[in-house]
Order: structure tokens, then C-alpha cells, then sequence
């Protein structure tokens, strides 16, 4: 395997595709492609790599380009003045400089989130048991459910110790039952894990505006997803009023940065209807595409291992075709010459090696063939 410009940009335009392919996806998504959403995501996750795999198989098709690569090429390896680095080093350095720093932005923020909202908590016993009820066997719970002063939408955060932080005051208790089993639902999905995993992704891929946009839809999914869940095991009463808790905390004022957990309900009016309809409506699953949507993300995964676009400058290619011995080099039958070096042969102008071949095609076979006593008899 080896390196090369065009695999770099095989592997750009490849996560570009995918990118515009998955926020498009999950935009036009129905009940089919909830099924499979985790499926889909971590699809994404790995096919987006590739650029990160800038590498050229055995079997690659380079398809040649001289108009557009051949000048990108050569921008991109001018050299830096007084160094021995050229520009690809300098864009290199510079695009995971930024991820790294985009990265440990987020890990400072995660870390303040989680201990402004923990300062903001206020265990309650009786949230706890009504938690404990939802679990299976009354075993203690593995996540811890608080109150939270303010008026924000009820949200989960942290991918392994999970808290549900839920406003103190404002739900009834069967309200609070359906937030329970809400966030539940997005912690037995591993819904967090998604998110943050495609959280890392926009920010290694930050020079992609379509990476955000499809990390955006991702978050809508993963909500419309967990209603579908939900609403599979409710009578029509217990829909109307989820959908109602729904609009009722779209109304709440947002006053925290909920960037990483997932909420509740959403500001999002389009989503929230989309969501609120898919609930009432509460049409029949549909068979799962799945195999559409991986055969797809294959196929583009595929093609940027299997063809690269190069540099090729046709110049270049055009010059070597019409090179002619006699009138590049001045060679005739009396100062050329090819030798017989029993398994290969070398052809010789003005006693001056020229090159070497396997066998004797084309107008080679007008200059005469010497066996090895021959030259040592020049010499």
C-alpha cells in the first residue's frame, strides 16, 4: 500500500459524499430507518474514516487528471521557504491542530457541563423510587434521576454514569413517568455513545460543513427514533398525552447548554411537529431498508479504496510518445547499437547507455544486435 495525493482526495471527496448522503437520509427518514438507526450511524462513523486512511490498495485504479490535479498537486507541494516541508505538511499539521484543539475544547466543556448541572441538582427520594419502578427487578439504579433548578427541558448526559436531570416543579407525576421512560429508552439505545461518537467525528472532519449538518439530523433522528420506540407500547390515550408533554416543554425557556445530553423535547418546530405527528398518526413499521442504505455507504466506502484520481500531466505523456531516437539523440545504424546481455538488452547511442528492455519491438529492430564479446572488443 502507499500514500499519494489522490488518495487523500479520494478519501475527501468520499467522507463529502457521505456526509451529504447521511444528513439527506436521515432527513427524508421514516419510520423504516429509525429500526436501523444505530446501524446507519456507526456505518457512518466508520465510512467517514477514510480520509484518515489515505492509502492506495493493490488492486487501486488511478484515473488521471492533468487540467485540475496536476495544478492542485503542485500547490499543494510547493515548498516552504528555508525548510525542507512543503505546503501538504504545513495543511496537515494544520487541520489536526485544529481537531485537537476543537477536541479538547469539547472534552473542558463536557466536564463543565456535567459539574454545573451536578451543582444545580437536588437528589429526590421519591424521584429515585419512581426511577427504581422502571427498572427491571427493582435492582438499584444504574443511572440517577435529580431535579434540576431552572426552567429547561428534561435531558440525559453521561454515556457511562448517566443522570437524568428533570425541572423541579412543573411535571405531574405521570408526566414524569413518560420522561423516565423517555430518557431510559435513549441509555438502553447507547444513544449518548452515538452522539458523542459523532460529535468526534465533526470535529476531526471540521472543515466539512456537511459533517455538521448530518450531526445535526443525527440528533433529530435519534429523538423521532426513541419516540417510535415508545409510542410501539402506548394506547392511544398515553400518545396524546406524551405528545402533549412534548409541546408542553418546547415551551420551556432554554436557558442551559444542552449540546451534550439529549433533551427531551426541542425548540425545533419543525422537528417537534414531525415528531407530534409521527405519534399521532402511529402508522405500522415498515420493512427496514437497511440493506439499501449499507449497500450505498459500501459502495461509496468502495470506490474511494478501489479508484483514486492522480495528477497526470498529458504534456508530458504526449512528448514521450513522439520521442524519436533519431531526431532526439542523432542515432543511426552506425552509432547505435543494441546489446545482448543473454536477459535483458541495453541500447547504446555514441557508445553512451541509453536504456535497457526486454525484448526488441518497433524501430529497434533496425539498428544492428551485438552479443557481450562486442563491446568488450569496443572497450
Amino acid at each position: 500500500m502507499s500514500v499519494s495525493f489522490g488518495s487523500c482526495l479520494s478519501g475527501l471527496i468520499a467522507t463529502v459524499f457521505l456526509s451529504i448522503y447521511g444528513s439527506l437520509s436521515l432527513k427524508a427518514a421514516r419510520r423504516s430507518v429509525y429500526w436501523d438507526l444505530r446501524v446507519l450511524v456507526l456505518l457512518f462513523i466508520v465510512a467517514g474514516m477514510r480520509m484518515l486512511l489515505p492509502v492506495n490498495l493493490p488492486v487501486n485504479i488511478s484515473i488521471y487528471s492533468h487540467k485540475l490535479l496536476v495544478p492542485a498537486s503542485n500547490i499543494v507541494f510547493l515548498k516552504i521557504p528555508h525548510t525542507d516541508l512543503f505546503l501538504a505538511h504545513f495543511l496537515v499539521i494544520l487541520l489536526f491542530t485544529f481537531s485537537a484543539v476543537l477536541l479538547i475544547r469539547r472534552w473542558i466543556r463536557m466536564q463543565q457541563f456535567r459539574r454545573q448541572t451536578l451543582t444545580l441538582s437536588n437528589p429526590d427520594d421519591q424521584l429515585t423510587e419512581l426511577l427504581s419502578k422502571r427498572l427491571p427487578d427493582n435492582k438499584p439504579p444504574a443511572v440517577t434521576a435529580v431535579y434540576i433548578d431552572g426552567s429547561v427541558s428534561p435531558f440525559v448526559f453521561g454515556a457511562f454514569h448517566p443522570v437524568i436531570a428533570i425541572p423541579k416543579g412543573i411535571y405531574t407525576e405521570n408526566e414524569l413517568e413518560y420522561i423516565l421512560d423517555h430518557e431510559l429508552v435513549h441509555i438502553r439505545q447507547h444513544d449518548l455513545l452515538l452522539k458523542d461518537g459523532f460529535g468526534l467525528l465533526a470535529a476531526l472532519f471540521w472543515w466539512n460543513p456537511f459533517m455538521w449538518i448530518l450531526q445535526r439530523e443525527m440528533d433529530h433522528a435519534i429523538e423521532l427514533s426513541n419516540d417510535v420506540t415508545l409510542f410501539q407500547k402506548m394506547n392511544d390515550d398515553e400518545k396524546l398525552n406524551y405528545a402533549s408533554l412534548l409541546v408542553k416543554t418546547a415551551r420551556l425557556a432554554d436557558n442551559a447548554d444542552t449540546q451534550h445530553s439529549l433533551s427531551l423535547s426541542t425548540h425545533n418546530n419543525p422537528t417537534l411537529q414531525r415528531r407530534v405527528k409521527e405519534i399521532i398518526e402511529s402508522r405500522s413499521p415498515q420493512k427496514p431498508i437497511l440493506a439499501l442504505h449499507l449497500s450505498i455507504l459500501l459502495l461509496i466506502t468502495g470506490l474511494s479504496f478501489l479508484v483514486t484520481p492522480e495528477p497526470s500531466s498529458t504534456d508530458a505523456k504526449a512528448a514521450q510518445e513522439s520521442f524519436s531516437l533519431e531526431e532526439d539523440l542523432g542515432a543511426t545504424t552506425d552509432n547505435t547499437y543494441i546489446l545482448d546481455k543473454g536477459d535483458h538488452y541495453e541500447l547504446y547511442v555514441e557508445g553512451e547507455l541509453i536504456g535497457q528492455f526486454q525484448e526488441i519491438k518497433g524501430d529497434l529492430k533496425g539498428y544492428p544486435v551485438y552479443t557481450e564479446e562486442f563491446q568488450n572488443s569496443t572497450d
